[in-house]
C-alpha cells in the first residue's frame, strides 16, 4: 500500500471515530471487506496516538465539531474501533476480522506494543538484551525515535547495533513473536508503562537512523573500520542529491561553502527543480550568476560526470552532518 492510500485510510479511520457509531457501522458495510480490514487496521493504530490537530482540521471538519462539544472518546479508540465493528457485521464477522487484523498488525509491527515506551525506558530495555534483540527493536521504530534510543546506550555499543540493523535478513516471524513476549515480559518487570522488511530496507533503516542523530560519524567511522563494505553502503543510503532540495538556509549555505562553483555547475545539468531552486537562493546573485554562466558554458556533459559532481556535493552534505553542523530532517517536521 503506498503512502499515500496510507495517509488516506488514516483519515477515513479518523472519520469513522469521530461520527455517529450507526452512521459509521453502515458505511462499513457497504464497502468491499478488505477495505473493512485496512479500516480496521488504521483504527488500531491510531491507539495511543497522538491527533494532529492540524490534519484532523483540515480533513474532518465533523471530526472539530465533536471535539469542540467533547463527544468524541479519543481516549477509547480500541473500544469505539469494537463496538463500530460489532454494530457493522455482529459478534462472529466482527471477531474474524479483528482476529485477522490483529495477526496483520503483529506481522507488520511486531513491537507496536512497545513503540509508545518512553526513549529512555527502550534504552533500558535494550541495555539489558544482546545487541542483536536491541538492533530488532530500533529497526522498528520510527527512524527519529530510533536514533533517540541508540543516543542513550553506551557509545561502544552503538556501531554494533548499527551494523546489524543493516544487516538484518528476513527473520523468522516465530522468532520474532518469542523477542516480543521477552521484552513485554521485561517492561512488567521492571514496571515501565507499557512488516517484515526485505533486507534492502533494514540498510536504508540503519541509515535513517544515522541521519537522525547529531554527530552520527563516529558510529558510522567505527562501523567502517570493522566492515568496510557495510559502511559505504550505509553512507551512499544516507542521501540522495534530491535531499539538497530539503535543506533549510543555514545548512544549505553551509554546504554551498563546501563545494566549488564548476562542481556545482556540473551537478545542477541534471538537478531537479527544487534542487536548483534551493542551490540559486541561497547564492548571492553574483555568485548565482557565475554558477549559472559556468553551467551553460560546460555544453553537453557525459551524465556520468553530472553524476560524480553530484557525488561530490553530497560528500560534502556526509561530512555536514557528521560533524553535526547540518541535518537532514523531515521537510514535514513541525518547527518550534
Amino acid at each position: 500500500m503506498s503512502r499515500g492510500v496510507v495517509d488516506v485510510t488514516r483519515q477515513v479511520a479518523l472519520l469513522l471515530l469521530s461520527i455517529d457509531r450507526k452512521v459509521a457501522a453502515e458505511l462499513l458495510r457497504n464497502l468491499p471487506r478488505s477495505r473493512v480490514e485496512d479500516l480496521l487496521r488504521a483504527m488500531k493504530e491510531l491507539e495511543g496516538e497522538p491527533i494532529d490537530e492540524f490534519a484532523v482540521e483540515a480533513a474532518f471538519a465533523e471530526f472539530e465539531r465533536r471535539v469542540a462539544d467533547g463527544r468524541l472518546p479519543l481516549g477509547d479508540v480500541a473500544v469505539e474501533a469494537e463496538l463500530v465493528l460489532h454494530a457493522a457485521f455482529g459478534e462472529a464477522d466482527a471477531r474474524e476480522i479483528r482476529e485477522r487484523v490483529d495477526a496483520q498488525l503483529r506481522a507488520r509491527r511486531p513491537f507496536r506494543e512497545l513503540e509508545s515506551l518512553d526513549p529512555r525506558d527502550l534504552a533500558r530495555l535494550c541495555e539489558d538484551e544482546n545487541p542483536q534483540v536491541a538492533a530488532m527493536l530500533l529497526a522498528h521504530l520510527a527512524p527519529a525515535r530510533g536514533a533517540r534510543v541508540l543516543e542513550l546506550l553506551p557509545e561502544a555499543v552503538r556501531p554494533e547495533i548499527v551494523a546489524r540493523i543493516a544487516r538484518l535478513g528476513q527473520a523468522p516471524p516465530a522468532a520474532v513473536e518469542r523477542v516480543v513476549r521477552t521484552m513485554l515480559q521485561r517492561v512488567e518487570e521492571l514496571g515501565l508503562r507499557a512488516t517484515a522488511k526485505a533486507p534492502d530496507s533494514w540498510l536504508s533503516a540503519a541509515s535513517e537512523i544515522l541521519v537522525s542523530m547529531p554527530r552520527s560519524g563516529d558510529v558510522l567511522d567505527a562501523i567502517t573500520e570493522s566492515d568496510e563494505e557495510l559502511g559505504k553502503r550505509i553512507r551512499a543510503a544516507m542521501f540522495v542529491f534530491e535531499d539538497v532540495g530539503r535543506l533549510d538556509r543555514s545548512s544549505m549555505q553551509a554546504l554551498l561553502g563546501e563545494v566549488d562553483p564548476r562542481t556545482l555547475a556540473m551537478a545542477l545539468k541534471a538537478a531537479p527543480g527544487d534542487v536548483e531552486r534551493n542551490v540559486f537562493e541561497n547564492l548571492s546573485r553574483r555568485a548565482a550568476a557565475m554558477v549559472a554562466e559556468e553551467r551553460e558554458l560546460l555544453g553537453p556533459t557525459p551524465l556520468r560526470d553530472v553524476r560524480a559532481a553530484q557525488e561530490t556535493v553530497l560528500e560534502a552534505l556526509h561530512g555536514l552532518v557528521e560533524q553535526g553542523q547540518v541535518r537532514v530532517g523531515d521537510p514535514t517536521e513541525p518547527m518550534v
